[in-house]
């Protein structure tokens, strides 16, 4: 028969070669697997890296499914190789446009099944800008898409290097195109970037987390990448999201501190150098990038505190008596003063979602790190002391104020 069952009870013509109704067939089964599970080891994945008009075979308006994100998200279910995942993302370029395909990468796709395919150096082009390029070179493209197109904002990276150094030999490559494409396809369609805004979602792991982190730290602090207005990170230390893991979401939080900590102290240094050089225009729209390694074992950019250190070690590592120039590599970085930090700042938005939502913080971080708040800074501090030391101008409320020193 030429004729394919869908998996619904209806037919779909999957054409007279052979070759072309298997492969209709398996993507069929694919698109189904969520409902109808397949076992790994007897899906033929050359069936789909060899063919050249997977567009053709693939049923996707019987199906409802025009874009394949429904084949996307399938295949993605089924750890399935580098290769035949590109082929698909190449094929239907907005089959990732939502986060769902990407929430299913983290979930399922191994990082061991595949390995990065090196390509001499060069980037290859997003395929939703292949013509793109064409019709700037032609004059005939907006003035959005040409000035990211310029910035080499869609410059396939998940295809060579990804510009910083990792060791985080748990995200594998299939995440990290994944990922790209997301983020090309949402910058195309004009869709706030907002890939942040549910970085406590326990289908997101520490390793996941740093990633995303290192495409938009800027998104972290900004309530247009989060849902009603507050921003992701307010969110996350709201504490009314708290999931999976609780070690692993602490984690989560405290490298996200640690972004944002980057960003807000750049933020300041160039304030102080444009005041410095007599210069009062502001510059918010530059981009902040981290830096090369940031998260990686032997950065030394907002390096973490993470032993004890007695009050009096402390007094003698604060000798100067003037601050030098602030140097971020030599910075260190003390997660729990951050934390606190943020929820006293009276733009501190987390409270919408519950008043004393930021206690299940506070105790995610203790069950996580038993000595999270009895470490000082270099200047002997507490992060309670971060409270103390401030006016009482919160968005906690006094009742709030109270239980947080408490």
């Amino acid at each position: 028969s030429d004729d394919t069952n869908n998996g619904n009870g209806s037919q779909i013509v999957g054409g007279t070669n052979p070759s072309h109704q298997a492969v209709t067939s398996l993507l069929l089964k694919l698109a189904n697997s969520e409902n109808e599970p397949l076992i790994r080891a007897d899906i033929s994945w050359s069936l789909i890296t060899s063919c050249d008009s997977l567009a053709s075979l693939y049923p996707g308006n019987e199906m409802q499914d025009p874009q394949g994100a429904r084949l996307l998200q399938g295949i993605l279910r089924m750890d399935p190789p580098l290769e035949a995942v590109e082929i698909v993302l190449n094929t239907f370029p907005m089959s990732c446009l939502d986060m769902d395909g990407f929430f299913a990468a983290c979930q399922f796709a191994h990082p061991t099944t595949s390995r990065r395919v090196k390509h001499d150096g060069n980037k290859k082009l997003h395929p939703l800008l292949l013509n793109a390029r064409k019709a700037s070179e032609d004059g005939k493209i907006d003035n959005v898409t040409a000035g990211l197109l310029k910035r080499g904002s869609f410059t396939d990276n998940s295809i060579d290097d990804d510009g910083y150094d990792s060791d985080d030999s748990d995200v594998g490559e299939v995440v990290k195109l994944v990922m790209h494409r997301t983020i090309c396809a949402r910058k195309l369609n004009n869709i706030a970037w907002g890939m942040l805004a549910f970085l406590g979602d326990a289908r997101f792991s520490p390793s996941h987390a740093k990633l995303l982190l290192v495409h938009n730290p800027e998104a972290l602090t900004d309530s247009r990448h989060g849902a009603f207005g507050v921003s992701p990170l307010d969110r996350m230390a709201s504490g009314c999201f708290i999931h999976g893991d609780m070690k692993a979401w602490a984690e989560k939080l405290r490298l996200a501190l640690r972004a944002a900590s980057f960003v807000r102290l750049t933020r300041e240094q160039s304030a102080i150098n444009r005041q410095h050089d007599g210069d009062n225009e502001e510059d918010d729209d530059r981009e902040i990038i981290l830096p090369n390694g940031f998260f990686g074992s032997n950065s030394q950019f907002l390096r973490t505190v993470n032993s004890v250190l007695s009050f009096s070690a402390a007094a003698a590592a604060n000798t100067t008596t003037s601050a030098p120039p602030r140097i971020l590599s030599l910075q260190s970085f003390y997660p729990y003063h951050e934390l606190i930090r943020l929820i006293i700042s009276p733009t501190f938005g987390g409270t919408k979602f519950g008043e004393l939502g930021f206690l299940n913080t506070l105790e995610a971080c203790t069950n996580s790190d038993p000595n999270a708040f009895l470490r000082p800074d270099n200047e002997g501090n507490l992060p309670i002391h971060i409270a103390l030391g401030s006016e009482c101008n919160t968005s906690l409320g006094v009742k709030g104020e109270r239980r947080l020193i408490r």
